[in-house]
């Protein structure tokens, strides 16, 4: 069976429009980059009015994601920001997480569950010694 790049997207909950662009695998570091971009430039919207803006800027951000096996897994992006004239300066939000968090949902939800049966600590270092939520 052939997994298709829409299929990946979804394991690491990427969502139109933003797409994988490209994998990176750092062996040397245990760690793998999947980097996305925004397919649609042209529809840009304030994150608390959802009103229509221009864009203003990007800003590369980095995400801490469930491990692809014995690689620590990041995702990777150029995140547009708006000017909104009722808000200012604001960030779009993205699919795969929250709009200020350091991690996405799948890991955010994993270290949850985990805390729920055992310690911080523990955690921390089921998680290779990280232990990052909003």
């Amino acid at each position: 069976m052939q997994i298709e790049t829409k299929e990946i997207s979804q394991v690491y909950g990427i969502e139109s429009p933003w797409e994988i662009s490209r994998m990176m695998l750092d062996r040397e570091a245990k760690e793998m980059e999947v980097h996305v971009i925004r397919t649609d430039a042209s529809v840009l919207r304030c994150p608390k009015c959802d009103q229509v803006c221009s864009l203003y800027d990007r800003r590369p951000r980095r995400w801490r994601h469930l491990d692809t096996g014995k690689y620590h897994t990041f995702v990777v992006a150029e995140v547009p920001r708006v000017k909104c004239s009722d808000h200012g300066v604001r960030t779009v939000l993205v699919s795969w997480a929250s709009a200020k968090a350091r991690v996405t949902f799948a890991y955010e939800a994993l270290v949850t569950d985990l805390l729920r049966e055992t310690s911080a600590p523990a955690v921390a270092r089921l998680m290779g010694g990280e232990l990052e939520l909003n």
